[in-house]
């Protein structure tokens, strides 16, 4: 099962210490893998994080898990889009298209432990299915659009929305 919640990003420090609670027994102690991934010191409970605007999404699972959400308003990124494959750019049209393929890209990434630095470029998605180096990827994100924002979920196990 892969949890998700949402706070104001503000408060996502405190709202995790808090969420992480419901999941683990304290004491706990976040830290971060050398490409910046968060994770429990010694204990099976994984999440990750993101945040855009005033929103911030949480997953929470007991297996890895990458999680990206990404606000409406920025419009489309033309320098990033333009690192696309022709297959990508042949599916974004709109805002809405780009941010779906941005945040598919992003949460497989953050699952693998990745860094947009290094991954990027190996990763694309595009006919509804995330490729790594040309080959359907392990795992597939899981997509979600609402009127104010796009979400991916890359992870194990149904979503559960909190």
């Amino acid at each position: 099962m892969i949890y998700v919640y949402f706070c104001n990003t503000k408060e996502k420090d405190g709202y995790l210490q808090k969420i992480l609670l419901r999941h683990t027994t304290p004491p706990f102690e976040i830290l971060r893998t050398l490409s910046g991934k968060p994770y429990i010191n010694g204990n099976p409970v994984y999440f990750n994080l993101s945040h855009s605007g005033d929103i911030c999404a949480i997953a929470v699972s007991d297996s890895p898990v990458g999680i990206d959400i990404e606000l409406y308003g920025r419009g489309l990124r033309k320098r990033v889009l333009s690192r696309f494959c022709k297959e990508e750019q042949n599916e974004i049209i709109s805002e809405k298209d780009f941010l779906l393929h941005w945040t598919a890209r992003e949460a497989y990434i953050k699952y693998c432990g990745g860094t947009l630095a290094h991954m990027l470029e190996l990763t694309s998605f595009y006919g509804g299915t995330l490729r790594y180096g040309g080959k359907p990827a392990d795992i597939q994100p899981r997509l979600f659009a609402d009127v104010k924002y796009t979400l991916a979920v890359c992870g194990t196990g149904e979503i559960k929305f909190e």
